[in-house]
């Protein structure tokens, strides 16, 4: 593997446990005594700390300390179902707790706290200024979930928020997916280049997962689902949105076949400090694209953040 993809000098890995009582991994870079500002990176569905290797090392030569906690159900973190392949939730108010609770107990008050997220982080995040608003000072939220775009589930979230959770129900695999496959292996319900142009990024999620079998998870549940609506619909409604006052920058991909580019723009608008940007030629996964499209996002991201310290 590329130097620039694996375990940067000093990186030191925690456990914390979570009011449920279950143990969450978190990893920090730490190399600056007077940092320009922690930053948090909040993973999208399925990831894990060492997917960002490469960001964290980008942010620690700018002067930045580097901190990610891997979501309760994948990377390092304890799972909630027996099968740890299935990726359940219990809900996102639950997300959202953990992320504040790293936040204001692992994350030094030394420097001002910033954001990158990623895709279902975002979710959890928007939750988590919505009762803490000073949580952050300024967040990068890579395609964010809020809207659901892959059919069947396209435009249903108002029904999947509804739907009854019983646990036999709930703990099944969304149709037609299963336990971990790579992301390149034949059927499965995004391929690589859904997610990234880059001919390497693309498959780093697979090679992570390929090296350390315990990152592995596979599809989320229906549970999952109808919790993630759940979450969607509870930042639609009026007065939510507008009154999280954190700067927060936008990016979606042009390429989007995950996500709800749709749904992203109509909460950006709502946001009173959003600014939106769109990479017409961009993957779902932005942080993970082709250098000409991730490059000018995280010099965009960069400038953003020093301009709201």
């Amino acid at each position: 593997m590329d130097k620039r993809f694996t375990q940067p000098d000093q990186w030191v890995w925690g456990i914390m446990t979570n009011a449920d009582g279950a143990r969450l991994r978190y990893g920090a870079l730490e190399r600056h005594a007077n940092p320009a500002a922690n930053l948090v990176i909040a993973a999208g569905l399925s990831e894990f700390a060492e997917k960002y290797f490469e960001t964290a090392r980008i942010f620690d030569r700018m002067g930045y300390n580097v901190y990610t906690m891997d979501w309760r159900g994948q990377g390092g973190s304890e799972r909630y179902l027996r099968d740890r392949f299935k990726r359940h939730s219990l809900g996102f108010d639950r997300d959202s707790r953990d992320l504040t609770q790293f936040v204001t107990t692992l994350v030094p008050g030394n420097a001002p706290k910033i954001l990158l997220s990623h895709s279902m982080g975002a979710l959890p995040a928007l939750l988590a200024l919505r009762e803490h608003p000073d949580l952050f000072r300024a967040a990068a939220m890579a395609a964010p979930l809020l809207g659901l775009e892959r059919r069947p589930a396209k435009g249903l979230e108002p029904l999947l928020a509804m739907l009854p959770l019983r646990p036999r129900w709930a703990e099944r695999y969304i149709p037609n997916g299963g336990p971990w496959q790579p992301r390149c292996a034949p059927g499965k319900l995004n391929p690589p280049q859904d997610f990234s142009s880059d001919a390497v990024r693309m498959h780093l999620h697979d090679a992570w997962m390929t090296a350390n079998p315990g990152l592995q998870v596979g599809d989320p549940t229906l549970g999952w689902v109808v919790h993630a609506a759940r979450a969607m619909m509870a930042l639609r409604r009026p007065g939510i949105l507008e009154n999280i006052r954190t700067p927060i920058l936008i990016f979606t991909a042009g390429q989007e076949k995950i996500i709800s580019n749709k749904a992203v723009f109509e909460a950006a608008a709502r946001l009173p400090a959003a600014q939106s940007r769109h990479i017409p030629a961009a993957g779902h996964e932005i942080w993970m694209e082709r250098a000409d499209l991730r490059r000018p996002a995280l010099r965009e991201s960069l400038n953003f953040f020093r301009a709201n310290l």
